[in-house]
């Protein structure tokens, strides 16, 4: 079987049930619109036609990221666009259009992907056409590695991240022509985000800096603290930054200090509510021992506070919709009202592994799991209810629960070790 093979069968695989500094770049972008063959060799792809799940091989030096309309995947031979039913287009790995070391980062905005990967001694960055797979432009940096920030105000805003946190460089490319736009220094990028015509950059370096999207000078600075990792989250006018044992607000644009709120605990996670949501002005927080929050975003106040049931929080724990607040240990499941933070239903298993993210899509809430030391399972419940609506288990070595990188076609794309899966939701 060839290295990468699409397979739309896997009965065998899923049981039955179902991603200002004067120097320059050393390179100029080549934003030629390049035509590529979207029609994958037969030996890579077969499509036996009774189910729906498919599967799709990848490599340890790859990356991918999930659109709306397919899974984007970039490896050290090739980038492609995966759908349920096969490949719709690959870039590689006889063409000298991409030809890369390693694949660190897809990122996906409206109808443009953009990827970093490493050369042999260098970086290079381009943006492709979602749709069609014709590459917009590339170009090549003399720094590695290299991290998206955002896509916004018509910029990609790219940062260096490496392990010895020093002064490093911060660009602004056009995202149509891949032109360089202006580029700085700041301390190494540990957390960042744009906003309110601001690229905001939290550094161990130099702390928290805030530059003009337009032209990257300096705003203003404040030193939040002294965290290797840090939060940043922008609701409404307010930038909330999560810095070791705090959570300190910032009006924007002008950065005026409003608030701090300080926690017996680290903080490990920080997420706003949806935009449209009836407490879309609250900011909520889960720290290391178990305990979940929510805070006035306009003045730092508590609002309410839960002790759950224990188990891992942060990234991996918890996430919301515009109504709930979903927390995932790896053994109790359970919701929590937004405004309130009164439980609405919860759900108790055996599990071995380590909390997935509970993944949100529409009434669908999804999560991976292990029973009784079997093959992990993904499962969807209501969210309204927490009714469980399927379950599938897969066939694995992993030791760890299938991470779960978003919902496609009506699919959800989980990673297990080197496969990509679209499991069906219905």
């Amino acid at each position: 079987m060839d290295r990468r093979q699409y397979i739309s069968c896997i009965t065998a695989v899923i049981s039955v049930g179902c991603i200002g500094d004067s120097s320059t770049s050393n390179s100029q972008p080549d934003n030629t619109p390049t035509e590529t063959t979207l029609e994958p060799p037969e030996d890579r792809f077969q499509h036996p036609t009774e189910t729906s799940y498919w599967e799709f091989e990848i490599t340890n030096r790859s990356t991918h990221t999930v659109g709306t309309e397919g899974v984007y995947v970039a490896t050290e031979s090739d980038l492609s666009k995966i759908t349920a039913e096969g490949i719709s287009w690959s870039i590689g790995p006889m063409s000298d259009l991409y030809s890369v070391r390693s694949a660190d980062e897809l990122y996906i905005s409206e109808d443009t992907v953009y990827y970093v990967a490493r050369l042999s001694k260098d970086s290079e960055m381009g943006a492709v056409e979602a749709d069609s797979g014709d590459i917009m432009w590339t170009r090549e940096l003399d720094e590695i590695p290299l991290k998206i920030v955002d896509v916004a105000e018509g910029s990609v805003f790219t940062s260096v991240t490496n392990d010895d946190p020093a002064q490093t460089p911060l660009y602004a490319f056009n995202t149509t022509t891949g032109e360089e736009q202006w580029q700085t220094r700041t301390g190494m990028d540990m957390g960042s985000t744009v906003s309110h015509g601001l690229c905001l950059v939290y550094s161990v370096v130099d702390g928290l800096t805030a530059l003009a999207t337009d032209s990257g000078e300096v705003q203003w600075e404040h030193d939040p603290g002294t965290d290797y990792g840090t939060d940043l989250d922008v609701v409404g006018d307010t930038l909330c930054v999560a810095n070791e044992k705090n959570i300190i607000g910032y009006s924007l644009p002008d950065g005026t200090h409003q608030w701090t709120y300080s926690s017996d605990e680290y903080v490990e996670s920080l997420l706003s509510a949806p935009a449209g949501s009836e407490v879309a002005d609250s900011i909520y927080i889960a720290n290391e021992n178990s305990n979940i929050a929510a805070l006035d975003v306009s003045t730092g106040e508590q609002r309410w506070a839960v002790q759950t049931d224990g188990g891992q929080v942060g990234h991996r724990g918890i996430n919301i919709n515009s109504d709930y607040l979903f927390y995932h240990s790896g053994t109790v499941l359970a919701a929590y009202d937004l405004a309130t933070g009164t439980k609405q239903w919860e759900n108790k298993r055996n599990s071995n592994y380590r909390a997935s993210s509970p993944y949100i899509d529409g009434n669908y809430l999804i999560i991976s799991f292990n029973e009784g030391g079997e093959n992990p399972n993904i499962a969807a419940f209501e969210t309204e209810s927490g009714s469980r609506l399927w379950q599938n288990q897969i066939q694995t070595s992993s030791e760890k629960a299938p991470h779960i990188g978003g919902i496609c076609n009506d699919h959800a794309i989980l990673r297990i070790q080197q496969q990509l899966m679209g499991v069906p939701l219905n």
